[in-house]
């Protein structure tokens, strides 16, 4: 292996007596890199937002002159640094823009816990809760319904309640079919409520049908099982699958239409 010698770096550095050679002795890389005068100006001094200048955007909004005094190239640097020797005075960035940032919007994440969200109205936000049974009921979104001024379910509350009674006649291996009348007797004993219709219900299993969640058989109606993909997914990623496919299919025929 053959042994480098040392070299004297010759990138331009800025002194109190004008530009000079770095002339930093160094092997693979010089250790003043910070110091090197770069080659081409800032975005600052690009847009005549220079040091020492009362720098304004297009509107004549105050902007942020250049503050980089040591390695932008530009000469009004150059002639503040000689300005300070001359008066043997530190070299300090000159700063007269009356430019002040914007109020902050963003803060990094805190290590502290985050607490549980809710949506706009309060209600608590959704939990996922685990399947007691994954082989046949699904992990299952829990989520907490406002009154309605009518005293009507809140939408989605009645699909949740025939999920949470579905699940419940698997896992006990009810002998008796479930059916949708069977579902509406069984909801309503259970919220204290008049039991919701069996038209109802019926419009859920269709549902579930055309999201490929549940098997339901015909003759009479009734819920048998969870498909695969209900295993899998469950209901709320089926949806969601859904949601993009009717997304990317609207997206195809605009883009038919131009």
């Amino acid at each position: 292996m053959v042994d480098k010698k040392p070299r004297l770096c010759k990138v331009p550095v800025r002194k109190e007596t004008g530009r000079e050679p770095c002339n930093t002795l160094f092997v693979d890389r010089c250790t003043n890199t910070n110091l090197h005068i770069q080659r081409l100006k800032t975005g600052f001094c690009s847009n005549g937002w220079h040091e020492g200048t009362k720098a304004t955007c297009y509107d004549g909004s105050p902007a942020p002159s250049c503050k980089f005094i040591d390695t932008c190239p530009c000469d009004c640097h150059d002639s503040l640094t000689k300005l300070y020797a001359m008066s043997g005075m530190p070299r300090v960035v000159v700063d007269v823009s009356e430019y002040t940032a914007p109020p902050r919007t963003f803060w990094l994440p805190s290590d502290e816990p985050v607490p549980v969200s809710s949506s706009p109205n309060g209600t608590p936000a959704p939990l996922l809760l685990e399947s007691p049974a994954p082989d046949r009921v699904p992990a299952r979104v829990e989520r907490e319904f406002a009154g309605t001024p009518t005293g009507r379910a809140a939408r989605g509350q009645l699909e949740s309640w025939v999920q949470i009674e579905c699940d419940a006649w698997l896992i006990d291996e009810a002998e008796e079919q479930c059916t949708p009348a069977l579902l509406s007797r069984y909801i309503g004993r259970e919220y204290g409520i008049t039991p919701p219709s069996v038209g109802a219900i019926n419009a859920v299993f269709e549902r579930w049908i055309k999201l490929g969640f549940a098997i339901i058989e015909k003759k009479p109606t009734r819920f048998v099982g969870y498909t695969e993909e209900g295993l899998q997914y469950g209901l709320e990623g089926l949806k969601a699958r859904e949601k993009r496919m009717r997304a990317s299919e609207k997206g195809a025929r605009l883009r038919g239409i131009r």
